[in-house]
């Protein structure tokens, strides 16, 4: 049970001893509050009682902390879960709400890239200007373009690297799971 604390955070041992005096209606109100909550960023109404705010922080920590996991990892963890003494049935509906928000995620479902080098125009006489074009196809349907400067290409490059050393330092602090 300590494991339990160190793990996932205080906030899922209290979720875990409070789901043994809450009903399914209540807990299951509780979860599509939460899920809400992390969806809109509307805060739930936890203030008619102790009990409402143990399940949602407890909810939301379990959903943030099973959502950085996926295959064997969440397998583990889920058995994890249910050996230290959590209901299968709230476990079957946190793991069913992440398969879901899995699948509604959008996602790059295609990169295309092109480099384009203005040679001259009317106005200017001989450029010489590369121009990266970019159109990225979401997984719902819909695509993103741009159209980038030299100055720009390289500013979203070097912001990108940033950002994956980042998550790589973050991964080998244990901060995030590398699934």
């Amino acid at each position: 049970s300590s494991g339990i604390n160190a793990e996932y955070g205080r906030e899922v041992k209290l979720l875990m001893k409070e789901l043994k005096n809450t009903d399914e209606d209540d807990w299951r109100e509780a979860l599509g509050s939460t899920v809400e909550f992390r969806k809109s960023g509307t805060v739930p109404n936890i203030q008619d009682s102790r009990a409402r705010l143990v399940l949602v922080a407890g909810f939301h920590s379990l959903l943030t902390s099973l959502s950085r996991r996926r295959g064997k990892q969440l397998q583990a963890a889920a058995a994890q879960l249910i050996e230290a003494g959590l209901d299968k049935k709230v476990l079957d509906a946190v793991l069913e709400l992440l398969s879901e928000s899995e699948d509604s995620a959008i996602r790059f479902s295609e990169v295309d890239w092109r480099l384009d080098v203005i040679l001259s125009n009317q106005s200017l006489g001989k450029v010489l200007q590369p121009e990266v074009l970019m159109k990225m196809t979401l997984t719902d349907g819909s695509s993103l373009d741009l159209q980038l400067s030299q100055q720009e290409f390289h500013a979203l490059r070097q912001a990108t690297a940033r950002t994956l050393f980042e998550l790589c330092q973050l991964r080998e602090r244990k901060f995030i799971s590398s699934s």
